[in-house]
């Protein structure tokens, strides 16, 4: 969560507020009660330093759900100077990184990163298709990037490395199709073994762009042509499933709408304002389980009994 400009862990934003409310409690409450409150807020001053402590000492440890993970590499991202390596080869939408990408597309255009290379495991999800024309019209013409692309990858990994110093590898989740959390270090060791990890991947790669100044907009749209071909060309693959979260979108807005354009309309507004864009989900799709999960609470919200596909379950 961001507040005075600064990313708070969600256990120092608890502490924070328990200090300040008993900061005031001590000055507010009678005076037989102020010593049981300095000794309340004494002892969650201690656990915050600890808290942080360990934080700082720890070389390693591991991140839960999506927003921890994104928020980490946000953080990473906006204070690394020299160089930014990731590579996305898990599968589903990739929406929920916007921010980190806008964070590293910022800091690029401004001149305070060096060096950003990215390598991305094409597939038929809208999201993939949005991402890779997102880098081609915010960076393709900064030769501080570099972007390649694989057609396929078993490793189904999310690697980030931060100025060779720092990195989070993110763990997939069934079938590969997005995330369920990542592992944070900054151990020498593991950092170096990934950074060849990662260029023993790139090194598979096919070159997307390497930023050239000046580029037109007759070679951008035909660096978009190029990879949109390569992603129809991709077969299907037999293993992951594709379009749940678009059946799962039709079914909300028909039983809610009625054939009435109006309601619809109010319907796709509610999905956005829980994070659902309607739009962005197609037949080709991978399934993400946290989708289809969050898809499944909103129609339990609004009323609407949904039939998911035997073969999903």
């Amino acid at each position: 969560m961001k507040i005075f400009e600064r990313h708070w862990d969600p256990l120092e934003l608890a502490f924070a507020i328990a200090g300040l409310l008993l900061s005031c409690a001590i000055i507010l409450v009678p005076a037989h009660l102020q010593l049981a409150a300095s000794v309340i807020l004494l002892t969650i001053l201690l656990l915050f330093t600890v808290h942080w402590v360990v934080r700082k000492v720890r070389t390693t440890y591991v991140l839960m759900g999506v927003r921890p993970v994104v928020n980490a590499l946000s953080n990473l991202a906006r204070n690394s100077t020299r160089s930014v390596w990731t590579a996305r080869l898990n599968l589903g939408e990739g929406e929920v990184e916007d921010e980190y990408f806008h964070v590293i597309a910022t800091r690029v255009l401004e001149g305070k990163l060096d060096e950003f290379r990215r390598l991305v495991c094409l597939s038929k999800t809208h999201g993939a298709k949005v991402h890779l024309h997102w880098l081609i019209d915010k960076l393709a013409e900064l030769p501080a990037v570099k972007v390649r692309y694989v057609k396929s990858s078993m490793a189904f990994l999310n690697i980030a490395i931060f100025d060779g110093r720092q990195a989070i590898v993110g763990f997939p989740q069934v079938k590969g199709e997005g995330l369920s959390g990542a592992m944070y270090t900054r151990d020498p060791v593991a950092v170096k073994g990934l950074e060849t990890v990662f260029q023993l991947l790139e090194a598979q790669g096919i070159v997307l762009f390497c930023g050239t100044k000046h580029i037109t907009e007759e070679e951008r749209q035909r660096i978009k042509d190029l990879i949109d071909r390569e992603i129809d060309l991709l077969p299907a693959d037999p293993g992951i499933l594709h379009g749940t979260a678009e059946k799962l979108i039709d079914s909300i807005l028909d039983q809610r709408a009625k054939g009435d354009p109006t309601v619809e309309k109010l319907t796709e507004v509610k999905l956005l304002l829980k994070g659902i864009d309607p739009s962005k989900f197609s037949g080709n799709s991978a399934d993400d389980t946290a989708v289809i999960d969050k898809l499944n609470r909103i129609a339990a919200d609004l009323g609407v009994r949904l039939e998911q596909n035997s073969e999903g379950d």
